[in-house]
């Protein structure tokens, strides 16, 4: 995509909100990286819940669960129309655009209008401003900008007439004075990250709110979250093309379908005139049905092709919100904006995409041209599905149509087949339900870690809920993160707060708790040695305990003899039959592979 210039940029059209198409008055970003006016977004939202409540009001009935299920509201973006969850309030997701916002602040410095001292406004008059600070960002008149020349505390600030300011000679000169403020504390600037919480803070935030998490300076922090970001803008983009490609088959196929109709028409027509007037009522049937088969095939196809362009569309646009934001936008307002950022990113490059699992093909087959036999010598259409990945000739190898098309796609997955769905909820969670953790027993029995209820809680193979523990006073979670299965059928569960692991019987009796070798334990599972193997976050290892001893039998250090990191920020963990180690690092992002032969451990990087 061609880059613009900061100038070129804020005086096109990317500062109009798309639903007013006006220029933006208050910002908000949504989950899908698209922004509109906070005003926009409001009467939006207002008109889909409303209508979603209508709705529910005549269709629901009064049931058991109603205590436990407390749905909330799902909307669309009214720009690409990826659906935006809200909360009980019917408030959206939603987030302020600090990027756009100052964006919208330099583009009203630039317009040559006449502008009003703020200074004299405080003194109820009302003068031209000629001059802007911009470390105070206030417009002033000549006298009161001399004044500000020479106070003490303002005598070294940056001073810039509007004559220039118009001319874009001090675009990046504001930009780089365009500092943030926290929400909690409008006065306070912001200064550190805390990693923890992801979150920008403040001083007075950090006192309150932060004061034993990790905090990072803006400096620091800023090429961890920016180097996963442009991670992910560049699997997005690695991934367009196939998008374009698999758009352009259905496109295609839809012309040859096109053209293959008319063919296997136009040779019904040939037998039609050869058998007159006696079977004109059968030559309208068939043809009837070639239309109908071809017509619902062609439905199909054009409906996934045009959910493709949305979903390209939906990207290009991602696409061109990070680069954006890459070009002109500050390390605060990258961060301000990553989590939406890196989810809107992920969600894209990991979904699934609905292609075609066949193509028909069908040609007419001639009979016998006598009048006794009139069915027979007309003949019949033969439709036939072509699995996808194999090559095929459009027309019955008798007639001689040579017309080929290949079903070798482009490399989308099909859908998968949901086999099971089930909501892991009981009659005793109090919080929404939040899973971090999976395990299946020998049994077949599904093993569910509820992070926000903080259980562990056991259903059938069917669903069905059986029971669940870890409220026991004794041995209670606090931050429970991930599950394994034993090979004796106990459960082992990390304890991210507690910085322990804990083991429980099948039916939740607690056997152990092992702990004072970890540091914020996440993702645990057990080879077929039946060892315990841990990630522990904080400091970026693995830990190999035996479950019985509690005993650590190995650590694998997150760096490598040269100091370059294996991992950055681990999360979950799991082994094949073969006892290779498999690690997700949510950082990179990527999947590492690990593999034991002789004592040596050597990885491998599968992004």
């Amino acid at each position: 995509m061609a880059s613009e210039t900061l100038a070129e940029l804020i005086r096109g059209d990317y500062l109009k909100c798309k639903v007013c198409n006006s220029k933006f008055n208050k910002p908000i970003l949504l989950p899908c990286l698209h922004t509109v006016c906070k005003a926009c977004i409001g009467s939006y939202t207002q008109r889909e819940t409303g209508t979603s409540e209508a709705n529910s009001n005549i269709e629901k009935t009064p049931t058991d669960n109603d205590s436990i299920s407390d749905e909330a509201h799902v909307i669309e973006c009214p720009i690409c129309a990826t659906e935006i969850e809200t909360d009980k309030t019917g408030d959206i997701l939603k987030l302020d655009n600090p990027f756009m916002t100052n964006l919208l602040d330099l583009a009203w410095c630039n317009e040559p209008n006449d502008k009003e001292c703020d200074y004299c406004a405080y003194e109820n008059a009302t003068s031209t401003a000629t001059h802007r600070c911009l470390d105070c960002r206030d417009s002033m008149c000549d006298d009161c900008t001399g004044a500000h020349k020479r106070t003490k505390l303002t005598r070294r600030h940056k001073v810039a007439p509007y004559e220039q300011i118009y001319e874009s000679r001090y675009d990046f000169d504001i930009r780089d004075l365009q500092h943030l403020n926290c929400s909690t504390h409008p006065k306070e600037l912001i200064i550190l990250f805390c990693k923890r919480c992801e979150r920008l803070v403040c001083q007075k935030c950090q006192v309150k709110d932060h004061n034993q998490h990790e905090l990072h300076s803006i400096p620091d922090i800023i090429p961890h979250y920016q180097e996963h970001a442009r991670t992910l803008l560049q699997r997005l983009q690695e991934k367009m093309p196939t998008i374009q490609d698999y758009t352009k088959f259905l496109q295609d196929y839809n012309a040859n379908l096109q053209q293959l109709k008319e063919q296997v028409i136009d040779k019904v027509e040939t037998q039609a005139e050869l058998l007159h007037q006696l079977i004109d009522d059968e030559k309208r049937d068939m043809i009837g049905d070639i239309k109908e088969m071809c017509t619902e095939e062609q439905l199909q196809v054009m409906s996934k092709a045009e959910a493709l362009e949305k979903n390209m569309k939906a990207m290009k646009d991602s696409e061109d919100v990070v680069e954006k934001i890459f070009q002109h936008g500050r390390h605060d307002e990258l961060l301000a904006v990553h989590k939406w950022m890196t989810n809107r990113l992920s969600q894209l490059i990991y979904q699934q995409l609905d292609g075609i699992s066949k193509k028909i093909n069908l040609f007419f087959k001639e009979g016998s041209a006598t009048k006794l036999n009139i069915k027979i010598m007309f003949g019949s259409i033969e439709k036939f599905d072509i699995p996808m990945g194999k090559v095929a000739s459009l027309g019955s190898p008798r007639t001689g149509l040579a017309s080929l098309m290949t079903s070798v796609l482009p490399s989308i997955a099909p859908e998968p087949e949901l086999v099971l769905e089930f909501e892991a909820r009981s009659l005793n969670d109090t919080k929404d339900i939040w899973p971090t953790g999976l395990a299946i027993s020998r049994k077949n029995e599904f093993i569910i870690l509820d992070h926000k209820n903080k259980t562990v809680k056991l259903f059938d193979d069917k669903g069905k809920f059986k029971f669940e523990f870890g409220t026991s006073e004794k041995h209670p979670f606090k931050e429970p993160y991930d599950v394994t299965i034993l090979y004796n059928d106990n459960i082992a569960v990390t304890d991210y707060e507690c910085e322990d692991v804990k083991i429980f019987t099948a039916t939740g009796a607690h056997v152990k708790t092992i702990d004072g070798v970890f540091k914020y334990p996440r993702g645990i599972t057990c080879n077929n040695e039946g060892e315990l193997l841990i990630v522990d976050s904080e400091k970026h290892k693995l830990t190999i305990l035996d479950p019985e001893s509690g005993k650590v039998i190995k650590t694998i250090q997150g760096k490598d003899d040269d100091g370059c990191d294996y991992f950055t920020d681990a999360y979950y963990i799991t082994t094949n039959i073969n006892d290779i180690v498999i690690v997700t690092d949510w950082a990179a992002p990527n999947i590492k592979r690990w593999s034991i032969h002789d004592q040596i451990w050597h990885i491998r990087h599968q992004r």
